[in-house]
């Protein structure tokens, strides 16, 4: 039998709620009482479910009520018992998903969050939690990932000396993805127009303001500094800490998509922008919704740009008339969307995944310019290296070159920016995906590193 079964009945008998408050407020404890009794969900129910997964997924807590827009309403989150019956309704979720259709990437969404209904149960409630941890683990899930269709592999033409200059302005917001992006650039002879360096104001791990005591003339170098060394803090510990895996790492991509190593170090070494391109401006801003950027780039007579991160680009940016931001997020739009795009394309199709679309309102919803399925990697690292650090190379040393697989092939076709044929997503089609629980990002770990 399901060992979920006898947990929901036991909560069916204790669960009380008081109706709803009004008409505009979402009483989440009714909506789980709902589904918690309910033998058959129906559409609504699935729709209502998946709205409360999301905040879960992406805050990991949930509140009493919200907005109809989805905002809370109150500062009271769920106590232990209603954590409980959160929890079991999305174990119930994920067990009916897989019931249905074990090989439905889906499946591994509704486990996601599902572990994380366990443990925000776990942090008031821990022998509840144990209990469904048991009852999952009864379960011995696992995943076969459905079998993509990776392009044919090509063999990468010589950069040319020709120093060729891209009507592009990028972004650049210091880290392994921007450093990747300007080496990919330089390796097939391009230079971008411009380079806008975006210096943050403020220390990243703590949001207070850094050196605002200075002149702005020395603030900033200090300031990029400062911001460069944050980012690369584990990137740089794990350089020193595990050479061998770094290396091993670098020549399996190189291998795999087609790089250079040389390239792939050269993005880990602090070079000058200035090698890249002849024009270089620094903009010191708190965040991208600062209106100092905004002011800028309004300013700006060439609107296309290359996204490199830092945050979500607020609609005001989107909005510039005639501006075009790049972006290449690291899934095959629109089937993976949103966060850890490469461990989510890993797990579900077995292989790394990416798409170059130009930016819109929401999650990668943009039009596409390119989407691609990319060959399998796989290393076998010697070390024990735990979880956490496995993930931290994931994404230092493999996420950027699966991004530069693609953005190498865009600039290729289309070095003049004019007539780019893009192609409208379906905001309806596809999965989007939240960051991974702990247990899901060990799974993808193994495919990508071998078993820890």
């Amino acid at each position: 039998m399901n060992p979920f079964h006898d947990i929901s009945r036991e909560l069916r008998r204790t669960a009380t709620v008081d109706a709803v408050v009004n008409g505009d407020v979402i009483d989440v404890r009714a909506d789980l009482y709902r589904l918690l009794q309910s033998d058959q969900w129906t559409s609504d129910d699935w729709v209502r479910l998946d709205q409360i997964a999301g905040r879960l997924d992406i805050t990991k807590k949930v509140f009493d009520s919200y907005s109809k827009k989805w905002t809370s309403t109150t500062a009271v989150e769920l106590d232990g018992s209603w954590r409980a019956v959160c929890a079991a309704v999305f174990c119930l979720a994920f067990v009916e998903e897989f019931e249905r259709d074990s090989s439905n990437p889906l499946v591994l969404k509704r486990l996601n969050v599902a572990q994380k209904a366990i443990d925000y149960l776990a942090a008031i409630a821990p022998e509840d939690a144990d209990r469904l941890t048991q009852a999952m683990s009864s379960m011995h899930f696992s995943h076969e990932a459905q079998s993509a269709a990776p392009s044919a592999k090509k063999r990468s033409a010589p950069a040319t000396n020709t120093n060729v200059t891209l009507p592009l302005t990028v972004l650049f917001y210091e880290g392994p993805i921007a450093r990747a992006y300007l080496e990919t650039i330089t390796s097939l002879g391009f230079r971008p127009r411009k380079i806008v360096h975006l210096i943050s104001k403020a220390n990243l791990a703590t949001g207070r303001e850094n050196l605002c005591w200075l002149p702005t003339a020395l603030r900033k170098p200090l300031a990029a500094s400062m911001q460069r060394n944050q980012i690369f803090h584990w990137p740089n510990a794990i350089a020193r800490r595990f050479p061998n895996e770094v290396t091993a790492i670098i020549r399996a991509v190189a291998t795999n998509f087609d790089f250079a190593e040389t390239s792939i170090r050269n993005a880990q070494v602090n070079k000058p922008l200035i090698e890249y391109s002849s024009d270089i401006e620094t903009v010191l801003i708190e965040n991208l919704r600062d209106p100092v950027l905004l002011d800028y780039l309004s300013s700006e007579t060439d609107r296309e740009f290359l996204f490199t991160g830092g945050g979500i680009v607020p609609p005001d940016l989107l909005a510039i008339p005639d501006a075009r931001f790049i972006h290449v997020h690291p899934g095959f739009l629109p089937d993976i969307r949103g966060a850890d795009g490469l461990l989510w394309s890993v797990l579900t199709n077995g292989c790394p995944s990416a798409s170059a679309f130009y930016m819109a309102p929401g999650i990668d919803t943009g039009a596409v310019l390119l989407r691609r399925w990319l060959p399998a990697i796989r290393i076998q690292l010697q070390s024990d290296i735990d979880i956490v650090t496995r993930y931290r190379m994931a994404y230092a040393l493999i996420d950027p070159w699966v991004r530069c697989r693609v953005l190498r092939e865009v600039l290729r076709s289309n070095a003049s920016f004019s007539n780019i044929k893009a192609f409208a997503q379906d905001e309806m089609e596809g999965i989007t995906y939240h960051f991974m629980h702990e247990r899901l990002r060990g799974m993808a770990a193994a495919k990508l590193f071998g078993q820890t």
